[in-house]
């Protein structure tokens, strides 16, 4: 979140007068503690969220202004993922040229450390023949492949002319009719393979100025994880600090308890042990499962070091301190 001093500014006021007190006036709210706690999430983990479903779209399709589909990239379909709790990435077919898009020899499709479990081409004309050449690669090993989708045809080439695109996709690739159906059938498929929806995006952004398209967007509270693991939980509808949270929460197959305020985000290691905790206003947490913080726990809420508050204790001056937050980490 960046800070900017209020503008405009009224008649007579100058840069060094009531104009800058309007900033420091901003940066003594609420919002600057609530923009504290969230920024929390920062010394435990840089991991994007966790988005079964990859959405690849024409580039070249969206940005040809003389065809049926200029701006359209897509947005519907990856809205009606996210609507369902399945978060989707969209990405432009140009990142095809690029080492982070790839598909490994086992048929999945990543991009950087994201493993889609699905992916849907969304309208592919005007496409290069690099297009079928990237997911017509030869599984070597085949083992839970991504499933392919397809939205429309590919009927010409970069530069227009016909050609028979649709031949040069693997046939393990499905097409769909539209946007409702190929969100039910991948949604579907999902909920078959064990995939677990995350917190429903039940926002919707207009557009701005009324230009563009709406969006979904995810609401004040609820709960969501990270590709890394992290399980993050936010409760902010009634209050800017945000709300009281009393959850039992399932990490990686251990039960924590938590009573905290605003946000709490936490990690298990792959040795089920604890890796990492953040939250905003700890006043306990109960341990149902003890052997999965090792000694962590004890070590914590013992700790008499400077700054390092007792997970017993009202917590808030660790918000303010966020350097503290270390301890909530493997030592």
């Amino acid at each position: 979140m960046n800070y900017h001093v209020l503008w405009p500014a009224e008649a007579g006021q100058s840069i060094t007068g009531t104009f800058v007190d309007h900033g420091k006036n901003l940066l003594r709210s609420q919002i600057l503690r609530a923009d504290s706690r969230i920024r929390l999430l920062n010394f435990i983990t840089e991991a994007p969220l966790d988005c079964p479903v990859g959405v690849i779209f024409s580039h070249p399709n969206a940005m040809n202004w003389a065809g049926t589909h200029y701006q359209d990239v897509g947005t519907e379909l990856t809205d009606a993922f996210w609507r369902e709790g399945y978060y989707a990435d969209l990405i432009p077919s140009s990142e095809i040229g690029s080492s982070a898009l790839r598909m490994d020899e086992n048929g999945t499709i990543w991009f950087g450390s994201q493993r889609y479990a699905a992916v849907v081409l969304y309208q592919p004309q005007f496409e290069r023949p690099s297009m079928g050449e990237f997911f017509s690669k030869p599984i070597t090993n085949p083992n839970n492949p991504t499933t392919l989708y397809r939205i429309g045809d590919w009927t010409r080439d970069f530069n227009g002319t016909l050609y028979s695109g649709n031949a040069t996709l693997p046939t393990r690739m499905l097409s769909q009719a539209n946007i409702g159906v190929c969100a039910a059938t991948v949604i579907a498929d999902l909920t078959r393979r064990g995939h677990v929806p995350q917190t429903k995006a039940t926002v919707t952004f207009p557009q701005w100025g009324g230009l563009g398209k709406t969006s979904a967007a995810l609401p004040s509270a609820g709960k969501t994880r990270l590709i890394d693991g992290t399980v993050i939980v936010v409760a902010g509808e009634q209050n800017m600090l945000g709300d009281s949270i009393n959850q039992t929460l399932q990490v990686n197959g251990k039960s924590i308890s938590i009573n905290a305020e605003g946000i709490v985000a936490v990690r298990m290691g792959s040795d089920g042990n604890l890796e990492a905790l953040v939250a905003g206003r700890i006043t306990s947490r109960a341990r149902r499962d003890t052997s999965a913080f090792n000694g962590n726990y004890e070590k914590l809420v013992t700790s008499s070091t400077t700054n390092t508050p007792s997970l017993t204790a009202d917590t808030e001056s660790f918000i303010l301190n966020v350097q503290v937050v270390a301890v909530f980490g493997q030592q």
